[in-house]
């Protein structure tokens, strides 16, 4: 599952950074390994936190979102609403082979997370990304904070992700010289996503 955790938030910050900057690196060119543990993810992003929701969650209007697999191995999938405009919300889900497997992963792919942002910012920028443990939300869950000024830009960030059994399932928002969905709205979300997920 590494390759799909690392990208929850380097990929929406490559494309704010995309629309930034000349130069920058797509979402599917962000660093990232396969884990022997992946499997092919059966869940739909888009159909776990809809456009209507993630347009009451970032207070803008998103028609469809965008589909895609992800990672190396394509085992996993995201949503884009919003993609190449100043406001970005993104929805990642991906499996693992267990719970266990899933259970086990979490916190080397949580400590890899800073590496790869790290490596998704311009030369000479750094980005401190603040996460929080979450408690009665699925079987693990976290948010992830970053705000970092980027040639004159404001970047805001902020996610929500969670384990439920053996899958991933993590939103946010992404934006421009304004604030993103808060972290309660989207702990929120997260409880009605899961309710749909198996």
């Amino acid at each position: 599952m590494r390759t799909h955790i690392a990208l929850i938030i380097a990929a929406p910050l490559l494309v704010m950074l995309a629309g930034c900057s000349t130069g920058s690196p797509s979402p599917t060119d962000a660093p990232s390994s396969p884990s022997a543990t992946a499997q092919a993810t059966t869940l739909e992003p888009c159909d776990l936190v809809t456009a209507a929701e993630a347009s009451h969650l970032s207070g803008v209007t998103f028609g469809p979102g965008e589909s895609e697999v992800t990672g190396t191995t394509a085992a996993g999938k995201r949503c884009t609403y919003g993609s190449q405009t100043k406001n970005v919300f993104f929805v990642q889900v991906a499996s693992a082979a267990s719970a266990a497997d899933a259970q086990a992963q979490w916190t080397s792919e949580e400590a890899e997370l800073d590496a790869d942002i790290a490596q998704a910012l311009p030369p000479g920028v750094n980005a401190t990304t603040t996460k929080t443990d979450v408690s009665g939300l699925g079987d693990k869950a976290a948010t992830g904070t970053v705000s970092q000024v980027i040639e004159g830009q404001t970047i805001n960030i902020n996610v929500i992700y969670v384990l439920k059994g053996a899958n991933l399932l993590a939103f946010g928002d992404t934006t421009v010289n304004a604030p993103a969905a808060s972290v309660a709205d989207l702990t929120t979300q997260a409880a009605i996503s899961l309710a749909r997920m198996p």
